[in-house]
């Protein structure tokens, strides 16, 4: 079932995210139309990655970022930044675990779009096994649970490196699991034009499969507090989503 983006506006002022999403997408186009390539937004959006990312220098800074982050866990780094995805990224190897022909990581996941101030942090197990096929080695790799807030095992780390990057990156604020996995209506990326794209998607990457939200653990509204609106307090919130979901238990529901 997919679940198309809402929120509720009396207590929450996610439309940051819809902004950004709608400036750099041309939300009712397809990549196979040859109008979206025109869209002023797809081009802004270029112009972005080459400033962030194809720059040595400016995204140097980033680098220097995800090492500090390695030394201040102790943890090893791997950078996921791929140069035509919206989003500066890396992972931090908690534990590695190599049983041939089987290794077992858990890590964290972090993304910073460059759409807008806005990031995110998951945790992730997977396993994979590797397999002779002649004189090259396959690997069969299986992500098996998605942590998406501070919980069990992963809070620890979750949390210092939250610290780490709302020290770094002041002003940016993270999104919500619930929200990531949204689709928007007529929401298309350049990575795959048959199919709708979610909140995700569009802000950091592809690398990322919907599926992963049945088999999550932790608070998937996790960080909402952040995108709370001025003046609202936690008694305002505990009340209105009551009756919120009185009447939307499912968000726009395919």
């Amino acid at each position: 079932m997919k679940f198309y983006f809402t929120f509720d506006p009396e207590t929450h002022d996610y439309w940051p995210v819809y902004d950004a999403i709608k400036k750099y997408y041309p939300v009712g186009l397809r990549p196979n139309d040859a109008l979206y390539y025109t869209y002023e937004g797809r081009k802004l959006l270029g112009d972005i990655l080459v400033e962030q990312v194809h720059d040595p220098a400016r995204f140097k800074e980033f680098t220097d970022f995800s090492e500090k982050a390695g030394a201040a866990m102790g943890c090893e780094i791997i950078g996921w930044t791929f140069g035509q995805e919206p989003s500066l990224a890396f992972e931090v190897i908690l534990e590695r675990i190599v049983q041939k022909p089987v290794e077992y990581v858990r890590k964290l996941y972090f993304a910073k779009s460059v759409i807008g101030d806005f990031y995110t942090i998951y945790g992730l197990e997977t396993t994979t096994v590797w397999k002779e096929d002649g004189e090259l080695p396959r690997q069969y790799r299986s992500d098996n649970v998605i942590t998406v807030s501070p919980a069990a095992e992963f809070q620890d780390p979750f949390l210092q490196l939250k610290g780490l990057v709302n020290e770094h990156f002041p002003g940016h604020k993270q999104v919500p699991f619930y929200i990531l996995r949204m689709y928007l209506h007529g929401l298309y990326t350049p990575f795959d034009e048959l199919n709708e794209a979610t909140v995700f998607h569009a802000l950091f990457s592809q690398h990322f499969d919907a599926k992963h939200a049945h088999r999550a653990l932790g608070d998937d509204t996790y960080a909402k507090n952040e995108w709370w609106k001025e003046g609202v307090t936690a008694a305002d919130i505990a009340r209105a989503e009551r009756q919120w979901y009185s009447v939307n238990p499912f968000p726009n529901p395919e």
